[in-house]
């Protein structure tokens, strides 16, 4: 992966219509396989973000002018996900061990210190306005769910998406009053829909009327509480898009060939960061002597998922996501060779099996 964080400055005005073009993208760091999740500190002039650059997944602030970066956590285990607190102090963050025991959740003094676990078996740590709840995803039996839990208190988490066998809720969001939880709903991969919840759960509402097929995901909510920020397909192309928290159409905001994702507004609601990645995608084998082969070709401008191999050995069966169409279901000699389609329909189809 070729990336970097990005830093959109521009207007976002609460006029009837805020202007939804960028004036000046402004890179923070850039360079190979740099980093992800950038999250503002509350007075916007610095970004925490998760980077291997130092050979290991940690968390880094830096300035969004640039300069000396400052390391957070230095572990074994790889840390994702950070998150700024409202009130500035702390971070909250992803931790995945080096074996395949279910992540953790811990939470870090903002410019570093002793980090203390809050969460067993969570992710994607999302502070609520007040400082005081983080809702996060918790991955059990083929599904995910969202949970909100009291930083501070030993009541354990409380549900706030109820059980969907076969449905992954992700990339939770908060709105500004504390009241609501926008999150990402779909069946996995990338694929999933804007949805909106209670913070004490109900029913779920679907934002927007994108057809079967368009990835949307990664929403955090301006801080008018007017607009729903995420990064969406619906294009062609993986780029920033708005869409009315109360419903309407959605509205393009960057025009690359992307990806771009992770999208993340600063408390004065006048600036994005988002993570900018070049991607690879490649189904491979790999020897025990550690060389790998290229399986398939023609992967390019869409993703693989979940690739399996027929009883014979003979066949791969796998799930392909074309820009801003469904996941579909395609097989390849085992050789090598031209995809073939096998379920092409109207809505995603994934997790092939043999």
């Amino acid at each position: 992966v070729i990336g970097g964080l990005a830093l959109w400055i521009g207007p976002w005005r609460s006029s009837p219509a805020p202007a939804a073009t960028p004036s000046r993208l402004v890179p923070i760091v850039s360079s190979a396989g740099d980093g992800s999740s950038p999250s503002f500190s509350p007075d916007g002039n610095s970004v925490v973000f998760a980077s291997n650059r130092g050979g290991n997944w940690d968390v880094w602030v830096s300035l969004v002018t640039g300069g000396n970066m400052v390391q957070i956590t230095d572990s074994p285990e790889q840390e994702f996900f950070p998150a700024w607190s409202p009130d500035g102090e702390r971070v909250a963050f992803t931790r995945y061990p080096l074996d395949d025991g279910p992540s953790t959740i811990w939470i870090a003094p903002a410019l570093g210190g002793t980090a203390r676990k809050v969460v067993e078996n969570g992710s994607d740590p999302q502070w609520s306005p007040d400082a005081r709840q983080i809702a996060f995803v918790r991955d059990a039996e083929g599904s995910s769910r969202i949970f909100r839990i009291g930083v501070d208190d030993r009541d354990g988490p409380v549900a706030v998406t109820p059980p969907e066998d076969g449905m992954f809720h992700r990339d939770p969001a908060w709105t500004p009053d504390g009241r609501s939880i926008v999150f990402a709903r779909g069946r996995g991969g990338l694929s999933g829909r804007l949805t909106l919840v209670a913070a004490t759960g109900g029913e779920m509402e679907t934002i927007g009327n994108d057809p079967d097929g368009v990835m949307s995901a990664q929403p955090p909510v301006s801080p008018d509480g007017r607009f729903v920020i995420h990064a969406s397909d619906r294009g062609g192309t993986i780029n920033l898009w708005r869409v009315p928290l109360a419903g309407g159409e959605p509205e393009r905001i960057t025009f690359g060939p992307g990806p771009d994702s992770s999208p993340v507004m600063s408390g004065d609601g006048r600036r994005i960061a988002f993570v900018n990645a070049r991607t690879d995608p490649r189904v491979v084998a790999i020897a025990h002597d550690g060389r790998d082969e290229d399986l398939v070709s023609g992967l390019e401008g869409g993703v693989a998922w979940h690739p399996v191999l027929s009883p014979d050995g003979a066949t791969i069966a796998l799930s392909r996501k074309p820009p801003g169409k469904p996941w579909r279901i395609q097989t390849v000699p085992r050789g090598g060779g031209s995809l073939t389609t096998v379920l092409d329909v109207p809505f995603d189809t994934l997790w092939p099996q043999f």
